[in-house]
This record gives structure tokens, C-alpha cells and sequence, in this order.
């Protein structure tokens, strides 16, 4: 007949050991959980760091943007002034000027951080709710950047057209600036006064640039507040 303080021993002792391997197994959980948010913590801060380093460029480009942006306006606003009074002026100087309608600026958006956080779904990594959605917005809204995509457009369809059929071809552009032999006429400051062609794409050129301004002011504006928020939710996980 079995004794029943052996059974009861028995007992005992395997539960025991249960006990024994379930707190083992919750230990482990809990080291690999520690483990696996230690992981996590690390993967938002070098995220939130690298993005940090993006944006600041993104806002250097952009401040750079609107510099040069309101230069050729400038410049424009010049070469109007001249044709309201076109006699008074160096036709070499005035073409030179006119290089103002070839040069532009656009938008190159980093986003190798987020691109890549994504991609990875490591972007989850981001604890913070409001700085995540403000990530997405202010990213959503520069890949977009319709104002930029349509001024190039605008550039290569219609300003550049017009500006090598009307001031490439005379002499001040062959001889002076090709220094190259030239039977073409010369370009006369008074004619291009009352060329509709050309004052449509100065118009056009000056307006695209306003544009655009304006769009970088709304990026500028975007991630400083962005970088604001980032650098601070650095500093609160230091």
C-alpha cells in the first residue's frame, strides 16, 4: 500500500519544481522584454537623431532657396526698370542680366532617415504619437512639393524656349559671351520693350519664383517646428 506522506512529498516537490520553471520562464520573458525595449530605446534615439540631422539640412537648403529665389526676383524687378527706360542701358550688361531666367532652385528633400524607417517599419520605434504624426505630415506634404515640380516644368517648357529664341541669337550673345564670329544682328533693348514673348516669360519667371517662395517659407516653417520638438524629445530621454 502506498504511503501517503510520500505521495504527499512527491507532490510537493514537483510542484516545487513547477514553481521553479515558471519563474524561470517569467524571468526570461521579462529579461528579453527589458531586452527587447533597450533595443527599441536605442533604435528611436539614433532614428530621432539621424532625422534631427536631415531636417536641419532640409531647413539649410531651404533658407538658401528663398535667398536666391528673391535675388532673381531682384533682378527681374531690374530688367522691368530697364525696358521702361531702354536707351540708358549696356546691351551686354542687360543680357548678362537676363541669365537670371536660366537659373533656378528646387527643393532635393532628405529623407533617407524616413524612407528608411519605413521601409524597416523601425519608425514604430517613435513612442511619441504627436512627433510620429508630425514626421509623417511634414514628409507627406514635402514629397509632394507641386509648387517645385511645376516651375521646372514651367522652366523647361516655356521660359528656356523663349529665351534661346530670343536672346541666344544676336550678336552681343555669339560674339560676347561664345566669343565667336557672328553675322547675326544686334539686340536691341527697345525691341525686346515691346517683345509680348519675352514680357510673358519675365512675368511667368517672376511669378514662379513667388510661388516657390512662398512654398519654402511653409517647408521652413514646418521643420523648425518639427526639429523643435525632436531635439526636445532628445533631451527628455537623455
Amino acid at each position: 500500500m502506498t504511503n501517503p506522506s510520500k505521495i504527499s512529498k512527491s507532490l510537493k516537490s514537483t510542484f516545487g519544481e513547477i514553481i521553479k520553471i515558471v519563474f524561470g520562464i517569467l524571468i526570461a520573458l521579462q529579461i528579453n522584454a527589458w531586452s527587447d525595449q533597450s533595443k527599441q530605446n536605442k533604435e528611436e534615439i539614433r532614428i530621432l537623431q539621424n532625422l534631427s540631422v536631415d531636417l536641419t539640412n532640409d531647413m539649410s537648403q531651404l533658407e538658401n532657396n528663398v535667398r536666391s529665389a528673391e535675388e532673381r526676383q531682384l533682378k527681374i524687378d531690374t530688367i522691368f526698370t530697364i525696358l521702361n527706360a531702354p536707351k540708358e542701358y549696356d546691351v551686354n550688361k542687360f543680357l548678362r542680366l537676363n541669365f537670371v531666367l536660366a537659373n533656378e532652385n528646387h527643393f532635393d528633400l532628405n529623407s533617407g532617415t524616413f524612407d528608411e524607417s519605413m521601409a524597416a517599419g523601425t519608425v514604430n520605434c517613435i513612442q511619441t504619437h504627436s512627433i510620429r504624426q508630425q514626421i509623417f505630415n511634414y514628409y507627406r506634404i514635402t514629397k509632394r512639393n507641386y509648387t517645385d515640380n511645376n516651375t521646372i516644368k514651367q522652366i523647361y517648357e516655356n521660359i528656356y524656349p523663349q529665351f534661346f529664341k530670343t536672346l541666344v541669337p544676336s550678336q552681343e550673345f555669339i560674339g560676347s559671351i561664345l566669343n565667336k564670329p557672328s553675322h547675326l544682328p544686334n539686340l536691341k533693348i527697345e525691341t525686346l520693350a515691346l517683345d509680348k514673348e519675352y514680357i510673358s516669360i519675365l512675368t511667368l519667371k517672376h511669378r514662379t519664383e513667388y510661388h516657390q517662395i512662398l512654398g519654402w517659407k511653409k517647408y521652413i516653417k514646418l521643420v523648425k517646428s518639427l526639429l523643435k520638438n525632436i531635439e526636445k524629445e532628445l533631451k527628455d530621454k537623455k
